[in-house]
């Protein structure tokens, strides 16, 4: 049987930190945060000419970061429904009262996970055009099919601090949309989930990266949505989050 954990093992051992971003002080060892400032990841849309940055100044990401967890599992029995798992974050803060539309990124990593969850705001009565168009953008995208849904859903990855081999085997830093990765996924009243497992060899350096190195690195993540009809932006900033000097000898099992 697999160990079971509560959530505030997880708070306790693998904490929230704040960081002002790259070009200042590092985070604190072993947390992670969300990254405000996402001007050195690269971005669709500044890749493909298509104008300048995705979250304008003073604009909030789509989505609401709660939780970036990362834990040991079982490489022949990973967690794949994080969702209803009753020791992650998801359940944690439904428990709490958060009815919001939950986004689950749940990536599988040999017996390593990394679970991500972020809310979704819904339009307060009264909103202006660009909310109220965000809202239809993000329905839109849920009413689609998996595989139109992927291409759609991008992901930029950047290592601000870190050895040199580790920025070597991390290249290219380049936005790639999910499907790539040929992720599964559920879904139910009020969630989306998205697990991805890297297993096939090209995916091999982040597994290595991740079990042996990133005790040396800090690194960001970056998820976009990408409109694909008149009116919608080339690309929205939904949410971002960096992890710094994660030890893995320190993560919890469940």
């Amino acid at each position: 049987l697999r160990r079971r954990t509560d959530f505030a093992a997880k708070e306790r051992s693998f904490p929230r930190s704040e960081w002002s971003g790259p070009g200042g002080a590092l985070p604190p060892r072993h947390s992670w945060g969300s990254l405000s400032d996402v001007s050195a990841l690269p971005a669709f849309a500044r890749l493909n000419g298509n104008g300048g940055a995705s979250a304008p100044s003073g604009r909030k990401p789509m989505l609401e970061l709660l939780d970036v967890d990362v834990f040991r599992s079982s490489e022949e029995d990973p967690i794949f429904q994080a969702y209803e798992h009753p020791s992650l974050a998801p359940q944690h803060f439904r428990g709490r009262g958060d009815n919001r539309f939950f986004l689950v990124v749940n990536w599988i990593i040999g017996q390593h996970q990394q679970v991500v969850l972020a809310a979704l705001n819904p339009p307060p009565e009264g909103a202006g055009p660009k909310e109220s168009a965000e809202w239809q953008m993000w329905n839109r995208f849920l009413a689609q099919p998996p595989t139109a849904r992927w291409r759609r859903l991008r992901v930029s990855a950047a290592c601000f601090e870190g050895p040199y081999i580790v920025n070597e085997l991390l290249r290219p830093l380049k936005p790639t949309h999910i499907g790539r990765y040929l992720p599964s996924c559920s879904e139910g009243q009020g969630y989306l989930e998205v697990t991805i497992n890297l297993t096939s060899s090209d995916m091999r350096r982040l597994r290595v990266v991740f079990q042996h190195s990133y005790h040396l690195i800090v690194n960001g993540l970056a998820y976009y949505l990408c409109g694909d009809a008149p009116g919608e932006p080339v690309e929205r900033l939904m949410f971002a989050h960096y992890c710094s000097f994660l030890d893995v000898q320190r993560l919890r099992q469940v």
